[in-house]
């Protein structure tokens, strides 16, 4: 009780205008849980829009970013260690439930739930000679032409098997390897992919109510959301 007064009357004292944006979500989520459903919508559009003009995102560079991957041609170089445990990738958009597949997952005796690892893009990284964050961004992809993908599987296994904790499997759900499914495959044919799939306009949605720290820079406007998901 009271909540939704006392983040209104904050607002606009807020430290600065991050703080102001990070306010209007949770205002709407107060709203929301409410059913002030008009009210609601008004304060997350303000926190979206507010949200957006604090990120450095160029539409044009996500496009660019799915027309390399589509255009990448790898030619397969297999890494298959028959004894080691075997890595299952858990990939889709964020809000999709993967994270509950994960805990499903990991409450099998054979499955150990490793989290989301960084390792596949780390691992790209390093066979590109190209550090930077780990995602998979557009300067990434335009270098994965001479990676080298058997080092790549190689690489990736050796970094993360000791996860599985003598299990035979282990899972690996980090939502931007979907972007390297075909890398992965190529490189690692004993990996396994469960791709979790939800409804267009639930996830987008999803997406757009969730304060994400630092990431999915195009989930606070919906144009760009939608189109995102497009490419997807």
């Amino acid at each position: 009780d009271g909540r939704v007064e006392r983040l209104r009357a904050a607002i606009p004292t807020a430290r600065d205008a991050l703080d102001a944006a990070q306010m209007q979500f949770a205002l709407f989520s107060e709203l929301d849980q409410r059913d002030a459903l008009d009210e609601a919508w008004q304060a997350l559009d303000t926190g979206l829009r507010m949200r957006r003009e604090h990120l450095a995102f160029d539409p044009a560079d996500d496009a660019a970013l799915f027309d390399t991957l589509r255009a990448l041609d790898v030619a397969v170089a297999a890494h298959d260690h028959p004894s080691a445990p075997r890595p299952i990738f858990i990939v889709g958009l964020p809000r999709t439930g993967t994270t509950l597949l994960e805990r499903i997952l990991g409450n099998h005796p054979e499955v150990a739930d490793a989290g989301e690892l960084e390792d596949v893009v780390r691992q790209l990284r390093w066979c590109t000679g190209l550090p930077g964050p780990a995602v998979l961004d557009l300067p990434l992809a335009r270098a994965l032409h001479t990676a080298d993908l058997a080092q790549f599987g190689r690489r990736y296994l050796d970094h993360t098997t000791w996860r599985a904790q003598g299990k035979r499997a282990y899972t690996d759900k980090t939502p931007h390897n979907v972007f390297a499914l075909d890398l992965i495959a190529r490189a690692l044919p004993q990996a396994r992919f469960l791709h979790m799939v939800r409804g267009p306009m639930d996830t987008c949605f999803s997406n757009l109510k969730e304060w994400f720290a630092g990431t999915y820079p195009h989930s606070y406007d919906q144009t760009e959301m939608a189109d995102h998901y497009k490419r997807y």
